[in-house]
Parts: structure tokens; sequence; C-alpha cells
């Protein structure tokens, strides 16, 4: 009995010291999403649901769960970085049996969310602003953010929502949408290119940044988007037969 209960002790050890080491590295422990939290950001969703949706920060898997058990059809992932809510999270995952639901140990940091339909999160004001800033930095697509207490830095939410509880606790709803900037974004590698009996043949990585809903050329053809695959070999060329001009 002595061994079990030194065991017991040991794990409970680790278990404390593994959330207080992700504490330090994060900025915030740990923290579970309420039942009226989680009920208000699904019912924040207003329109329907075309890609994954992901939970910044899933914790305990309070709302992840929640949110793949409302939509079994949908791609649902969490991201979480401290290992013991991570772990009860993939045990309700699979007691639950939610094969539709994807747990990644792992910073949102550091994660891909161009496919992302809709982002839900409860972080802490240091990691809205890594957010904001992961935003500004890489994503070209619209996306639907609900985030738990804490506001985008300097964006205006399309809807605040105030829980009835003793802290009034807002949910704010925001539709990302990324300014426009006359520097062109590049991306190294987007595309492979390749001429087929003729014709040339691009096959990019993430057909959502070349694809505009009511183009004039059949679904997979990105004439309209020449300019833009091309730019950087476009800008080498010139430069390179003004040298050549210049000789």
């Amino acid at each position: 009995m002595a061994l079990l209960e030194l065991i017991l002790l040991i794990f409970v050890l680790l278990t404390a010291l593994s959330i207080v080491w992700t504490t330090l590295q994060t900025g915030i422990s740990p923290m579970m999403s309420s039942g009226k939290a989680c009920q208000a950001m699904l019912a924040s969703i207003d329109e329907g649901v075309n890609g994954p949706l992901i939970d910044l920060g899933s914790g305990w898997g309070t709302l992840v769960i929640a949110v793949a058990s409302k939509y079994p059809h949908q791609q649902v992932i969490g991201y979480e970085l401290s290992w013991f809510p991570w772990l009860v999270s993939i045990i309700r995952k699979y007691s639950l049996r939610l094969d539709n639901l994807t747990l990644y140990r792992k910073d949102f940091k550091n994660a891909e969310l161009n496919n992302g339909s809709i982002l839900f999160c409860y972080l802490f004001p240091g990691g809205m602003v890594a957010l904001h800033e992961k935003l500004k930095r890489e994503r070209l697509n619209e996306i639907l953010i609900v985030s738990n207490t804490f506001a985008l830095p300097s964006y205006q939410p399309t809807k605040t929502i105030r829980l009835k509880d003793i802290y009034q606790t807002p949910i704010y709803v925001y539709h990302w949408r990324p300014k426009c900037s006359l520097t062109p974004t590049t991306y190294p590698n987007f595309t492979s290119a390749q001429i087929v009996d003729g014709g040339l043949i691009v096959q990019p990585k993430n057909v959502n940044l070349v694809t505009v809903a009511g183009g004039h050329f059949p679904k997979g053809v990105y004439h309209a988007f020449d300019y833009s695959l091309f730019f950087e070999n476009l800008k080498v060329n010139i430069a390179e037969r003004i040298e050549a001009f210049s000789r």
C-alpha cells in the first residue's frame, strides 16, 4: 500500500510540476470554459461551417469536445501545450468516440491555421496579442474568431455577448478580414509548375489563397492569378533582362 501511495504522490507531483512549467512558458495555467461560456460560444455561430473548427489552447477539452459533439461531420482540432490537460482531453475524446476530433500537444503559435473556418479561444491578453500578430503575418483568408473573456487588440468585434454570471463575462465575435497591403506577400515554393501537352499546369499548396468566388474561369484554372503566382520569378526575370539589355 505504501508503494502505491508513493507512486500516486510522484504522479501528482509530476503533474503539478508540468502544469507549473507550462504556465511559466505560456503565461497562464490551463483554464476550463464554463458551461455558460461554451453554450454562448457555440450559439454565436450563426453561419454555415465550411472548414475545420480550431480551439487554440483546448485545455481540459471542455469546449473542443462540445464543438466536436455539435458538429460530428466537421473536422475539429485542438491545440494544447500542457501535457496533463491534453492527456485528460485525449481520454475524453476516445471515451466519447469523437473520430472527428484531433488533439495536438502543441503551441498554437506554431500551428497551421490557414484552412480553419472558425477559431475558438480562451487565452489571456498576451495570447491574444500573439494571435493577432500571427493572423496579420500568415493569413489571407477571412475567418470567424470567437473569444472567451479576452479581446483581440486593435480590432473591433462584430458582436459582444455578455454572460449572465457574476462577472458578466464577455464573449467576443470577430469576422477577421486582413487589411490590404501594397506590399506583395510572398510564399516561397507555394506552387509547382510544368508544361503538359502545351499547357502550363500549376498545383498550389493552398488553393484557398488563389480562389475567388464568382470568378470568370472554371474551378482549378488560375489564369487570373498569373502575375501573383509567379511574382518572384517575374521580378528576377525582369532584372536579368534589364542587365542583359544594358550590356
